[in-house]
């Protein structure tokens, strides 16, 4: 949920921002069940699939920045079998 819907802005997903999307999703992987993904994906994996993507258009990536977006609690801390 949101603080403040208004402290985060949302963008097209770039090289730059790698590192941060890695350890975001890599966080997801190791710490809760809302992947189905089992291994991390490294900053240079998430390079080619982000290359292989439109820079514009409905199915680009986009990312949140700004205030931390948090999940619902039960799914933040059910633990990962």
């Amino acid at each position: 949920m949101l603080s403040d819907p208004g402290d985060v802005q949302v963008r097209p997903g770039m090289e730059a921002g790698l590192e941060a999307i890695s350890d975001a999703c890599g966080q997801d992987v190791r710490e809760t069940a809302v992947t189905f993904d089992t291994v991390a994906v490294t900053p240079e994996q998430h390079r080619s699939w982000l290359r292989s993507r439109p820079e514009d258009g409905p199915h680009r990536p986009l990312v949140a920045c700004g205030t931390r977006i948090t999940r619902p609690a039960e799914v933040v801390t059910r633990p990962r079998h």
